[in-house]
């Protein structure tokens, strides 16, 4: 750009057209990388050690509260979800699976756990692309196991 007086030799941008360009390519970088810092680039072991912590969860909620406490899976909201209102988000990436006792009155398979410390067990099978993970929960519980 050319201004009145200035030879072809001085021309140049401004120091505020360098930085409207640069805040435009900041803009688009950071659009373009959402994806990558996104809830879907969690590992599945890292997924796997959530819903371990929601079984064990679950059995303490009902041995403290008296009452059996479940776990469902919510294929809408792509979530599991515990009877205490714990919540494990599954992220778009990942197929999960609840196999379980499908209880009284109830459509879906659940995990269910008593208060006297006993699980009607089952697994959550988590899967992305060839990687799997299977968490086996048993009437040991803690004993969430996961397996490749």
């Amino acid at each position: 750009m050319s201004r009145r007086g200035e030879t072809l030799s001085q021309a140049g941008y401004s120091l505020l057209e360098l930085l409207i360009v640069l805040a435009i390519l900041g803009a688009v970088a950071a659009t373009l990388s959402g994806g990558i810092f996104s809830r879907d680039a969690e590992t599945l072991e890292g997924l796997a050690d959530k819903v371990r912590t929601l079984a064990a969860t679950q059995k303490l909620h009902a041995v403290r509260h008296g009452t059996p406490a479940n776990i469902v899976r919510d294929p809408e909201m792509r979530r599991l979800v515990g009877a205490s209102g714990d919540v494990v988000m599954i992220p778009a990436s990942v197929e999960a699976e609840l196999v379980g006792t499908i209880p009284p009155h109830a459509s879906e398979p659940a995990l269910v756990f008593f208060p006297d410390g006993r699980v009607l067990g089952g697994t959550v099978n988590l899967s992305r692309g060839g990687e799997r993970r299977v968490i086996a929960v048993t009437g040991e519980l803690g004993h969430a196991d996961a397996t490749q």
